[in-house]
Order: C-alpha cells, then structure tokens, then sequence
C-alpha cells in the first residue's frame, strides 16, 4: 500500500512539474520563442479642446473637439523590452480634416511576464487630407500635415503565445495647417490659415501579434 501511494505520489508530482512547464512555456515561453516579427493594431480616443489660431482679423478661441486614431504597427522584438517597427493609420482630431501619420516607434515590456508594464514612443509626420464637404461653411480649400509624437505606459496580458491585449495611455502631438478662402457677398475677401497644434491625451485598446 505503502509503494502504490508513493508511486502515485510521484505522479502527481511529475503531472504538476509539466503542467507549470507548460504554463511558463506558454507565457515567458524563453526568449527565442517569444522574439521576432509583431504587429500591434491600437484603437485611441483622444478627448480634448481644439485651441484655433487664425492669421485673420479674428482671434484665437477654444472648443471642445474629441477625436480618435487608429494606428497599426509593424515591427521586430530584438528582447522584450526592446521593439522596433514603423506603422501608419488615420486620425481625426476635428471634422474639417483627417490625418494619416507614418511613422517609427520603439517599444517593450518593462517585466518578463504574463501580466506586464509596457511602454512606447512614436515620432513621425502626419500626412493631412481635407474631410469637408464643397458646401459646408467650414469648407477648406488645402489641409496640410505636420510634425506627429506619441508617447505612453500601459499594460500587456498574454492571452496565448501569439496573442497580446494592451491598455494604453499617452500623449498625442499633431501640428497641421488648414488654409480657408473667406468671399463675402461683394466678391472680396481674404485667405485665412489656421496654425494647429493639437495636445491630446489618448486612452488606447489594441493587441499585439506575433
């Protein structure tokens, strides 16, 4: 009796060592296993005010104006906490235009975990297209890009070997210029430019692949 209980013994032992290989396998899984080529698709929000400078006879005034950005990025994971990649996607910071920013960006885990800190920054130049419509009064006639930066800390959870859910929360920098034609009844009138810097706070959902 005393030989059947040890040998079950050293069973259930050996069935737990494999199934916590397993776990750490699938998770930390070593290095060599979990480097190489990602792809990280991130949906941001980006409430905020749309601070306006004109370089007419009007002022500068504020309005609320949240947005959103859509990025997908592609890359190379030398370590864990080392990434590197380059992306594009679309943006929208107010509804006269869209930006469509390209790219590089370096990133990582903070811990060798399932559950980790993570961490990016993206620095590039967003490409500007005009969003409105030939009659709306907010017509404009060019939208111009500008400088893009993007920094952040979130957090990762491994849902399997390939899969990686991330929170994220940064900041956001777009420069843009937006020229506007001003006709009034008589035909006279005048070009208008607004300057834009938009600071945004993002809060991002997204997962990585590899």
């Amino acid at each position: 009796m005393k030989n059947i209980c040890l040998v079950a013994g050293l069973l259930l032992s050996h069935v737990i060592t494999q199934a916590q290989e397993k776990n750490t396998a699938l998770f930390t899984g070593g290095k060599k296993k979990l480097l190489g080529v990602y792809n990280t698709s991130t949906f941001h929000v980006m409430p905020g005010t749309v601070s306006q400078e004109f370089s007419s006879i009007y002022g500068t005034y504020n309005k609320n104006s949240p947005g959103f950005s859509f990025r997908n990025t592609t890359g190379y994971r030398f370590f864990d906490a080392l990434n590197l990649g380059a992306g594009t996607g679309i943006d929208r910071f107010e509804s006269v235009a869209l930006n469509v920013p390209f790219y590089g960006e370096i990133s990582g885990n903070i811990l060798r975990r399932r559950f980790t800190p993570v961490y990016f920054a993206q620095a590039g130049y967003g490409l500007g297209i005009n969003a409105t419509k030939k009659d709306s009064p907010d017509r404009i006639e060019k939208a111009k890009g500008g400088l893009m930066l993007a920094a952040g800390i979130g957090f990762g959870g491994r849902l399997d070997r390939h899969t990686i859910l991330r929170i994220n929360f940064g900041y956001r920098m777009q420069k843009a210029d937006y020229t506007k034609n001003i006709v009034y009844y008589d035909g006279t009138g005048y070009t208008e430019i607004r300057h834009m810097t938009y600071h945004r706070v993002e809060i991002g959902l997204g997962f990585t692949f590899q």
